[in-house]
């Protein structure tokens, strides 16, 4: 087993020495890649395709794939704003 930049572990059969340079990221993930990639459960996955709230593939209409960059854009969609920062004088505990 091999874990990717993405934190998902991939079983590869070893073709040699050179075979670590070669690797690639994938880029089409099962509903449980996509699930360990986000760090949310499937069945909350699964709703949220049903409700069409995350990018999401059907090819032949019953099993469900997805792009890992869409989820990486949809994950990091809604940023939220830090608060501005106040300075602290002498006096105040933190």
């Amino acid at each position: 087993f091999v874990q990717a930049e993405d934190g998902i572990r991939y079983y590869y059969a070893s073709r040699g020495r050179g075979d670590v340079y070669k690797r690639q990221v994938k880029e089409v993930l099962t509903t449980a890649e996509a699930s360990a990639y986000l760090g949310l459960s499937e069945s909350y996955l699964y709703k949220l395709t049903s409700s069409k709230r995350i990018p999401h593939y059907k090819p032949n209409g019953k099993l469900v794939y997805f792009n890992r960059r869409e989820l990486c854009e949809w994950a990091m969609k809604n940023q939220v704003q830090t608060a501005e920062p106040t300075a602290c004088t002498n006096d105040e505990t933190i």
